[in-house]
């Protein structure tokens, strides 16, 4: 009898401690909306778009009546309706003063947004390691949180996080896919502009943003955010912000080119968006420009996606299909597509030839050299130069492997010998000197008669007899290995054999 009764004791405290420990880990249970839960916005005192806002469920507004939800060009009668409706909404739209049954309808949601907003901001935690208090002093840019209650006596501020990172934060649930997340923010939220809301394994029905800042919640430019926003006052989504989950404002939802979409069970994210830069680029033959694409989800979040470039004229230029890379081959244009399905984006890519400059060291007459500061090098392919010309120059052809652009260069011919033509058949006419001669010229007198070796003249009234002497003399070889002069009072002669 005494064994039972301490078996019947041991049995009651187990209990009594696995009801305890139970207690104290007991993880947070999801926000009962009620009827509010069937609006993706509803709100007390108005909705309000402005650019091309896209909202997929019903929105509603109460105990306003239709005409506090504006720039959606309402369709539909009010006086006959139920409801109405909107090429910007795919869904129904309700208020206060339509036909019945909807101004009763509408009200009960609206009880329920406010006793869902009063639970939200009541809870209180039950010491789980995954609760936080004051996370971050209010600024959780850049972390990753877990399911749980997260409380804050100020406000909280979600901005793009540290350096590189540009998520906002990460909501992890991979330990838990049905994990619960009530932020308890007793002043207003802030999302920055481009700040992201990730989820790891998360469902955003889970998520709830219980705001009760005088100011209430201001989502920024481009941001996204994930969960249901319980707000005791306004929710204003800047430009291009986007929401997966619900805008329930007891106040008003002010919109700017916003998407809204009604949570799902799980939303799976899908390839949307790509974009290139630069979106668009100007080369020089022979150069390369490194193209980046990114690619993003429905709600504008990056997701993970493999990009594949082509070049719709690759004499022009050509791309490495899976890095990006571009190179320049020929003047001209050339598109660049990225695409992952059918998902693509384009560059556009122009081609000049590489300048020159003003000048070329090689060519004749000199010139300034190279091109302008920054330019590629000219590459010239020179062939060998040309036989000496009677007017003492040779060329050579060179070709830039660049451009293929021809250029001449010209070069007076090193002088071989001094050339002095005398006329001996007229005396006193003076001599003429061309001081640049030309290989392989044959000196000979003013009869056409060779003469070997050099001969210098000072130019002047040179005396036939002189003239036809030194003709002679240099025909006949006289002065083999040696010098010898003839001297006039006017001139001097000298022969070299």
């Amino acid at each position: 009898m005494k064994q039972n009764k301490l078996l019947s004791s041991m049995v009651i405290s187990m209990l009594i401690f696995l009801c305890i420990a139970g207690s104290v880990y007991a993880a947070q249970l999801p926000v009962d909306l009620g009827t509010a839960g069937d609006y993706v916005i509803l709100t007390k005192t108005g909705i309000s778009t402005t650019g091309t806002t896209s909202i997929t469920g019903d929105i509603g507004v109460s105990p306003i009546d239709h005409t506090a939800i504006t720039g959606f060009d309402l369709i539909g009668d009010p006086t006959t309706d139920t409801f109405l409706t909107s090429a910007l909404v795919t869904g129904k739209i309700y208020a206060a003063n339509l036909v019945p049954p909807t101004p009763s309808n509408i009200g009960t949601s609206i009880s329920n947004m406010e006793t869902a907003f009063t639970d939200a901001q009541g809870r209180t935690t039950d010491s789980s390691p995954e609760d936080t208090t004051e996370l971050g002093a209010g600024d959780i840019s850049g972390m990753t949180i877990v399911p749980g209650l997260h409380k804050w006596s100020t406000g909280v501020l979600i901005n793009t996080g540290g350096s590189g990172d540009t998520q906002g934060i990460t909501l992890d649930c991979s330990s838990n896919p049905n994990g619960v997340f009530i932020f308890q923010i007793a002043q207003d939220l802030t999302i920055g502009n481009g700040a992201r809301i990730t989820l790891i394994d998360c469902q955003a029905k889970n998520i709830f943003w219980a705001v009760d800042g005088g100011t209430g919640v201001s989502i920024g430019t481009t941001a996204h955010v994930e969960g249901n926003i319980l707000a005791s006052k306004g929710i204003v989504f800047n430009t291009g912000a986007t929401l997966n989950g619900r805008a329930l404002a007891q106040t008003a939802v002010t919109l700017d080119a916003n998407t809204v979409v009604f949570p799902t069970d799980a939303v799976t994210p899908v390839l949307t968006t790509i974009t290139v830069l630069p979106v668009s680029a100007s080369l020089t033959i022979g150069s390369t420009q490194q193209l980046n694409a990114s690619s993003f989800d429905q709600f504008g979040a990056p997701i993970v996606a493999t990009i594949n470039y082509m070049s719709n004229n690759s004499a022009v230029a050509t791309v490495n299909v899976t890095s990006g890379l571009v190179t320049a081959l020929t003047s001209g244009s050339a598109t660049v597509t990225a695409s992952s399905g059918n998902v693509n984006n384009s560059t556009t890519i122009v081609v000049s030839p590489v300048s020159q400059g003003s000048g070329n060291g090689g060519n004749s007459g000199g010139g300034s050299g190279g091109g302008s500061s920054g330019s590629p090098a000219v590459n010239w392919l020179c062939g060998d130069y040309s036989v000496c010309s009677a007017s003492g120059l040779r060329t050579k052809t060179c070709t830039d492997s660049n451009t293929q652009a021809i250029s001449t260069l010209t070069q007076i011919c090193t002088p071989t010998k001094t050339t002095v033509v005398v006329n001996s058949t007229t005396p006193g006419v003076t001599g003429s000197t061309t001081d640049q001669g030309t290989p392989g010229t044959v000196l000979a007198d003013g009869n056409g008669n060779a003469i070997t070796g050099q001969v210098v003249s000072d130019r002047g009234v040179m005396p036939a007899w002189w003239i036809t002497t030194l003709a002679l003399v240099a025909v006949a070889g006289l002065g083999v290995g040696g010098y010898f002069y003839f001297r006039s009072p006017k001139h001097l002669v000298k022969h070299s054999q």
